[in-house]
């Protein structure tokens, strides 16, 4: 790119490649199995609703919670 000249496709051992055959590598050698795919994607959605809902586990103490608070006093105090 520097030097001017245009970008030429290369194979790992830096011989030069068509268009057809460097899709034809990617296809062969990155090629995800469906079932994979699937499992990923389900994974993925769901923790997005979780998150989506507030069911995330709470990374601070002083973060609100799901639970009610206490209404009840712990201990009495006498005035």
């Amino acid at each position: 790119m520097r030097t001017g000249q245009p970008y030429a496709l290369r194979d790992v051992d830096d011989t030069p490649i068509t268009e057809a055959e460097g899709r034809a590598i990617v296809t062969a050698r990155h090629k995800i199995d469906p079932r994979r795919r699937e499992n990923v994607r389900y994974k993925r959605m769901r923790e997005r609703r979780k998150q989506a809902a507030g069911q995330e586990s709470q990374g601070s103490r002083c973060a609100p919670t799901g639970r009610p608070a206490k209404t009840k006093p712990t201990s009495r105090q006498v005035a």
